[in-house]
């Protein structure tokens, strides 16, 4: 590339003149004058010549030689006349680049194809997993071969350690593990083996259900974990048949198995793509070797702010291996925005008809309109912490009016629930669309720093953390979630405070349903919230306590999916009645003797009898003194038309150790929770109210309950003995009516 500047001196008093008379008397005089005018010379000339990768000056294959293609040589050529003579000198000087001063963001393979890297700040979406085959064959109380575990993470950066556990399935608490694997420094795609040989001394047979879990720590002791996989340890022929038939995919593609993610993570998701490489070549980045399949690879991975080097090495057909580098410069600051304003002025007039189609149009009563429209989307991170997720659109509406109501929700959102496959531009590529600002309103504002949370938007209330002083509800509001960075023992956020208030446009309702054997569940009401359902697994003691001794939550789209307009969900799995047998005996004088499922949803709905404009708020926080000693506390309100909801509640938890603890609770409430309760035994066809849907609104009451549990592998005095204890007692202490 060449580039000429010329320099141009200063006009003369007189050729200002000049053009000025011209000006004044013809054009043709400006002309003459521009014509005879004697041009200046130049004062000098400057010529920039520059050369790219195409013609580098040596051959790149060792680092001295690629920092001789980073230099950069400036060349000066001066002339000077002295008398009758021209001195005419020429110097050359070498300006180095340094490597983290050269950033290499694409690169090209000898044997064709390109590898690149690209940065996203604003997205910081943390992976953990380990996956192994769904079984294992075993002989003589060995397995036949050693069973492989596959480490995968995109954060490793952040890990400083590392601990992969097998429990056997009984193991509920996951207390004593069969074989534990530590390490420093975790790799993505890291492989574990193990033969079958047990820390504890247990030996394995067929038909024993193992369960493993990957925990990972950062420097300060933070924790993460995975939900725990489960695989079978068979023996025969048919076992081996099945464990062939039903191993796990051991594909590239990451999945998020976190079931504990507390670990603070902050910079920018960096993702590397392969693309067109030759067959046979391999590639290792970072001695991370990566999977290419189709010519096409990626990877991704989460780093801190900061220049970072990739060390690519390429392997082609002949074995012949070289390395490339690849550079990325990591910063805290990024903000990106799109706006949209528009404005509208007319006016319309019907003439010939006694009346318009639609009674009262504004835009046709022969008056001039203003209509307007605003909107944005905005994402940015401000000092490398804080992410700010801000969305607006008024939608089109009179010019005077288009702030009314910002605060509420959008009641024409009914209309666009519609399948986004059916009216979504198609881009032919692989483009997706993201909608990350879930709103029912005209405005929606986030903020994520660390472990907390402020948005204004669609949110769950999310106060789960007790029994008796649960509030789980999906609203549109405000709503505040700290979490402090440090951490207990067990992985608990030591302070934990919710804090939200919203203006609810819907009413709750709560809906059981007796597993039938099938994956069809009708609700008891049709157009519900869009998003509002909270669907999870109930596992009961058949008898006379009815007490949930277990709870699954289960997920949309993973688990179930749902059609929020008529009201009906569809399992990916059908749903048993019993979930365990009490005995072995294929005859049974009550063969339905084990415990019950049942299917429980949450949503929230809109009575044609509805009164929107009342305040819900609440608040609810939990502490951890110590590693052992927690208190906590729960307040939300409700304003009704009639009479106002109330609930109070604490709680206290004194904890020894994962399996090992006291929990105490106490709650008050005033007036009942939802807008009615319904059992259904056949799917939803038919329904019973709750004893307590009768009930008086005006009633009040309080309870408390204690839960005691000890896992007897947590002490010392019961080495090695398999089992736990447990005892627990509630009981509502007064139920009156209050005065309205």
């Amino acid at each position: 590339m060449l580039q000429t500047v010329v320099s141009k001196p200063q006009l003369k008093p007189s050729t200002l003149g000049y053009a000025f008379a011209g000006l004044v008397l013809c054009s043709a005089s400006v002309a003459v004058q521009a014509a005879t005018y004697p041009q200046p010379k130049p004062a000098y000339t400057l010529q920039i010549v520059t050369h790219g990768e195409d013609a580098n000056r040596s051959d790149n294959m060792s680092e001295p030689n690629r920092q001789d293609n980073r230099r950069a040589d400036v060349s000066m050529k001066t002339t000077v006349q002295t008398g009758i003579r021209t001195v005419t000198r020429e110097s050359t000087k070498q300006v180095n680049v340094k490597v983290s001063d050269a950033l290499n963001r694409s690169i090209r393979l000898n044997d064709g194809g390109v590898i690149w890297v690209s940065k996203d700040p604003a997205s910081i979406n943390p992976k953990l997993d380990v996956i192994s085959s769904a079984s294992v064959e075993i002989k003589d109380g060995k397995f036949t071969n050693p069973l492989s575990f596959k480490l995968k993470t995109n954060y490793a950066h952040f890990i400083d350690s590392w601990e992969m556990l097998v429990y056997h399935a009984d193991d509920e608490q996951q207390t004593n593990p069969l074989a534990n694997f530590v390490g420093r420094d975790l790799k993505n795609g890291r492989t574990l083996k193990w033969n079958g040989r047990t820390s504890n001394g247990k030996v394995l047979k067929a038909g024993d259900q193992l369960t493993y879990v990957l925990k990972v720590r950062d420097k300060k002791g933070h924790l993460d974990e995975t939900h725990a996989r489960t695989l079978r340890v068979v023996g025969s022929e048919l076992g081996r048949h099945i464990a062939k038939t039903n191993n796990r995919s051991t594909t590239q593609i990451l999945e998020n198995n976190l079931s504990r993610q507390t670990i603070p993570l902050y910079g920018s998701q960096v993702r590397i793509f392969g693309r067109d490489i030759a067959n046979g070549n391999s590639i290792k980045v970072n001695g991370e070797a990566v999977s290419v399949s189709d010519g096409k690879f990626f990877i991704e991975k989460l780093l801190p702010d900061g220049k970072h080097n990739f060390d690519v090495v390429i392997t082609d057909n002949a074995k012949q291996s070289y390395n490339k580098t690849l550079n990325v410069d990591l910063k805290g600051k990024y903000m990106f925005m799109v706006a949209l304003a528009d404005v509208t002025i007319g006016e319309g007039k019907v003439t010939g008809n006694l009346e318009t189609l639609s009674d009262g149009d504004k835009h046709l009563d022969g008056d001039i309109f203003v209509d307007g429209r605003l909107a944005f989307y905005l994402k940015g991170k401000i000092k490398g912490k804080y992410l700010v997720t801000a969305q607006m659109d008024t939608g089109t509406e009179a010019i005077e009016d288009l702030f009314d109501d910002i605060h509420k929700k959008d009641p024409r959102s009914l209309f666009r629930r519609l399948d986004p496959d059916k009216y979504y531009p198609v881009y032919g590529d692989d483009s997706t669309l993201i909608d990350d600002t879930d709103s029912q309103g005209k405005i929606y504002v986030r903020v994520d720093w660390d472990k907390s949370r402020a948005l204004w938007g669609n949110y769950n209330t999310d106060l789960t953390g007790t029994e008796l002083s649960s509030f789980n509800r999906s609203l549109y509001g405000a709503k505040l979630n700290h979490k402090s960075t440090q951490v207990t023992k067990t992985g608990d956020h030591k302070t934990d405070v919710t804090l939200f208030a919203s203006e609810a446009q819907s009413a709750f309702r709560h809906n059981q349903f007796v597993g039938t054997g099938g994956s069809l569940y009708y609700l008891k009401d049709t157009d519900i919230v869009d998003g509002s359902e909270k669907v999870w697994i109930e596992i009961r003691e058949r008898g006379d306590s009815d007490r949930a001794v277990k709870k699954i939550v289960m997920e949309e789209g993973r688990d179930y999916e749902i059609d929020d307009f008529q009201g009906r969900i569809i399992l990916h799995r059908p749903l048993l009645q019993i979930a365990k047998q009490s005995g072995p005996s294929l005859i049974k004088d009550t063969p339905l003797d084990g415990d019950q499922v049942f299917l429980m949803v949450d949503y929230e709905y809109v009575p044609n009898d509805f009164d929107s404009n009342k305040a819900t708020y609440g608040a609810n926080g939990k502490v951890w003194l110590n590693d052992h000693v927690a208190v906590g506390g729960t307040y939300a309100h409700e304003n009704r038309s009639a009479d106002d909801y109330d609930l109070k509640g604490v709680d206290l938890t004194l904890q020894k150790a994962k399996g090992t603890y006291i929990k105490a609770e106490f709650a008050k409430s005033e007036s009942s929770q939802t807008q009615g309760s319904f059992l259904s035994n056949d799917g939803g066809l038919n329904f019973t109210p709750f004893n307590d849907n009768s009930s008086p609104s005006n009633i009040n009451g309080s309870a408390y309950s204690i839960e005691v549990r000890a896992n007897l592998n947590e002490f010392s005095y019961f080495n090695n003995n398999k089992g736990s204890i447990g005892a627990w007692y509630k009981t509502v202490m007064q139920v009156s009516l209050h005065q309205t």
